[in-house]
Formats: C-alpha cells, sequence, structure tokens
C-alpha cells in the first residue's frame, strides 16, 4: 500500500504529546515496515535527522505561511491538494484533525475527546493571552465534529479513552482501536556516577536541590496545587525535602508561586520552565519520587516516563492511569491532601516499598514500547486494504454485522455496555 501520514508535528518545534507520538511512531515505522510504501507530510523542512533514510519513505513539505490560520490552511486546503497529487491508498492523520469532507479512505488518531468536551467560552477570544488557545480549541473541535464519521478508522492511545470516544461520538466499538503509546528509550535509569555528575551540574545551574519530589503540569486538570498542599503537609517531617515542579505555563506558575507564599514554603518549592527530554531524564532520575495527581489522562506520559527511570511514582486513581501503570506506582483514590501527603510519607519511610515499585514500574515500562505501538498500527493499516473494505462509510456500516441503523444513541449505547458486561 501507499499511505501517507501528516507528520506535521515530526519537523514542529512545539515538544509534547503529539510530537511524542509522531517522532516514535515514524521512527518505529521505518525499522519494522518495508512492505509498504510512506509518503510524510511535514509542517517545514527537516533541521535534523527525523526523516527516514528508508528507500520506502519519501518526504514532502506542506506549509502555509498566513498567521492566525496556518494550520487550519494547511491541513483543510493545501494539504488535501497534495494528497489528490500523490494519490495514496491511505492517509493517516496522527493528531486529532483531519480534512472535513475528505473523499478518500482515512484514518485518524484521536488521542483524547478533551477538545471535543470543552465548551470554549466565547469571551476568552478578546484575551490576548487566551485568543490562540481559543482558536486552536474551536478550530480542533470543529474539524473533528466534522471529519470523524467519515474515517475508515479511528485509532486511540488507551482502553479508557476508546470508551469516552464510542460512547461520545456514537461509534461501534469495532470503529476504534487502541494502540498503546511507549516512554522514549532515552527514559532509563541512569548509573550513579552519572548522577552525581547531572545533580552537580544542575545545583550550579539552576539551584536544583539534592532531594526533591517533581512534579510536572498546569493545566488544573492536573492538580498541581493538591500536590503543593500535600507537600506543606509533610514539609516540616522532612526538613532536607524539596519540591521541583515543571510549569510550562507563566500566568499559572506565578499563582503557583503565590500558593506557596501563603503556605510558608517557598523557600522550599523550585519552579521551572518548560524543559528539554534530557533535562527532564535528568531530573526523573535524580527525583526521590514522581507525583502525578492529574485526573484526567488519555494515556499519561510523564509517569510512564518517571517508571521507566526507576522513580518511585504516586498517582491518581483516576481515566487512563490505572491502564497504564497498573501496579507500578502508588495509587489514591481522591483528590484529597491527606491521602496524598500519607502516600509520600509511605515511599519515603519505606525502603522495601519503594524498591517494589520501582521494579514493578521498570518492568511495567518494558511492556510498551513503540515497536508495538507500531506493529498494531500497521495491523490497522492491513485491515483496511482496499481490495477488501469498502471506501465509504456508509457501505462499511453495511458490513457490520448486526449493527442496529435505527437505534437512538441512548439505547445503542446501553446495548453495548451490555454486550461488554455478557
Amino acid at each position: 500500500m501507499k499511505i501517507a501520514l501528516d507528520a506535521r508535528f515530526l519537523t514542529h518545534p512545539q515538544v509534547g504529546g503529539f510530537k511524542t507520538y509522531t517522532e516514535n511512531l515514524v521512527g518505529a515505522l521505518s525499522a519494522l515496515d518495508c512492505e509498504n510504501e510512506y509518503i510524510l507530510y511535514t509542517d517545514r523542512p527537516s533541521t535534523a535527522d527525523l526523516i527516514p533514510h528508508n528507500a520506502n519513505f519519501t518526504c514532502r513539505v506542506v506549509n502555509s505561511s498566513f498567521p492566525w490560520v496556518k494550520m487550519p490552511l494547511r491541513e483543510q486546503v493545501k494539504l488535501r491538494q497534495v494528497i489528490h497529487e500523490d494519490q495514496p491508498d491511505l492517509v493517516h492523520f496522527l493528531c486529532n484533525t483531519a480534512p472535513v469532507f475528505f473523499q478518500g479512505r482515512y484514518i485518524v488518531t484521536l488521542h483524547d475527546t478533551i477538545q471535543i468536551e470543552s465548551t470554549n467560552a466565547l469571551w476568552k477570544i478578546f484575551s490576548t493571552a487566551n485568543s490562540r488557545h481559543w482558536m486552536i480549541t474551536a478550530y480542533s473541535k470543529w474539524a473533528i465534529m466534522n471529519s470523524f464519521r467519515a474515517a475508515s478508522k479511528l485509532i486511540t492511545v488507551s482502553h479508557f479513552e476508546k470508551e469516552k470516544i464510542v460512547d461520545l461520538l456514537d461509534l461501534p466499538s469495532d470503529k476504534v482501536s487502541v494502540t498503546h503509546l511507549a516512554a522514549n528509550a532515552l527514559f532509563r535509569p541512569a548509573a550513579a556516577a552519572a548522577k552525581t555528575a547531572w545533580l552537580k551540574r544542575l545545583a550550579a545551574e539552576i539551584n536544583l536541590p539534592s532531594s526533591f519530589i517533581l512534579g510536572i503540569g498546569y493545566e488544573p486538570r492536573k492538580n498541581i496545587p493538591l500536590l503543593i498542599n500535600s507537600f506543606a503537609r509533610v514539609a516540616s517531617s522532612y526538613p532536607e525535602l524539596h519540591l521541583v515542579l515543571v510549569v510550562a505555563h507563566e500566568p499559572t506558575r506565578q499563582q503557583l508561586v503565590s500558593q506557596t507564599e501563603t503556605l510558608g514554603i517557598s523557600g522550599r518549592v523550585l519552579f521551572l520552565k518548560k524543559q528539554p527530554p534530557e533535562t527532564l531524564l535528568h531530573l526523573y532520575n535524580l527525583a526521590t519520587l514522581f507525583v502525578y495527581p492529574s485526573e484526567r489522562e488519555s494515556f499519561g506520559l510523564p509517569p510512564l516516563e518517571a517508571i521507566a527511570c526507576g522513580t518511585p511514582t504516586i498517582a491518581l486513581n483516576r481515566s487512563s492511569l490505572p491502564e497504564i501503570l497498573q501496579d507500578a506506582a502508588v495509587m489514591i483514590n481522591e483528590k484529597n491532601i491527606e491521602l496524598l501527603a500519607g502516600a509520600i510519607c509511605t515511599l519515603l519511610n519505606d525502603p522495601a516499598e519503594r524498591q517494589k515499585r520501582i521494579e514493578r514500574g521498570l518492568a511495567r515500562s518494558a511492556e510498551l514500547t513503540w515497536q508495538n505501538c507500531a506493529r498494531k498500527t500497521i495491523d490497522v493499516y492491513r485491515s483496511l486494504d482496499p481490495q477488501k473494505v469498502p471506501a465509504k462509510l456508509s457501505d462499511w456500516r453495511n458490513n457490520v454485522p448486526n449493527q442496529p441503523q435505527n437505534l437512538s444513541r441512548s439505547r445503542r449505547s446501553a446495548e453495548r455496555k451490555k454486550s461488554a458486561a455478557d
């Protein structure tokens, strides 16, 4: 098959989940698949060695220079034109959105339903700080809602998220496939000598303490204020322990700084801006504990990266986190200051429990690999052989056995749940 991948985040400077997914999936596909032909559509020329050199991989830059509407114009107009020129058998849009009313056979990786569920209040467009986020969210929601039904398949990153997608978008379960992500191979336990060198350098550069709890995030769902409050509860019992928080959003960081001042622990908390993967590797390895009390994750890469580095981890027992972490992390059942503080004390005071979590974490992270993610993705490609699968959704629906076409959404949802229970 000739397979086109909308790989705009491969060369995009923005770090985060979409870029992690794109880089690692493309790399694993190039290592595993020599049968299919791949065309990569990036949004700018590559400045690093990111494009596979395999004979079955080619790359085309598809860009738009118009500010504000750069991404929508690229996706809805220019990308559509280039795809029409290349005539691939299948197109895989890797990051939630796709051209609406697209006529070809295509797959969308829908990482989560957060943008669909967002109310996206209109007043935010009038705030300079929020206007770009408002426009991206509004466009993404529009593009998702107007392209998902015509897709041949949706891919998502956890069974938790699959259930959300099936229910929210009222889809048959077998239209959505799950391909678990993985930690980047960069995230691994470091030798003692390397840790000593990293700590010495980071202590000089950013005043990194030798004993600290690490937290990452700034969105409300990440519950960083909860972590700060819980640290304040235990701080007096562990005078050498500090809290290090990686907070990428400046206004949120200032609010959190104010919280630490109110609690009287500002001298024990170090705030960092967004960090590159190499620095995160050092922080994970040097941290005494990693705490991630997020209540809404489609997958949850940071705690997986932490356990891959051998760092004892605490997480909230919500959304996809129990599915991904299993028994590798200590899971707390409520957003409760005392519960989180108690879990922190347990790991600090019990070396055997800490070692058990380290070992389980390394075992669990070894089970989730980008090679497995790529294999499952290739399986989805093969299931859409043009000789076997109808191109149009109406034809596809007619080939789903016993698919109730005229049931209400509530009845169909109830039947799915009953079928799953049976």
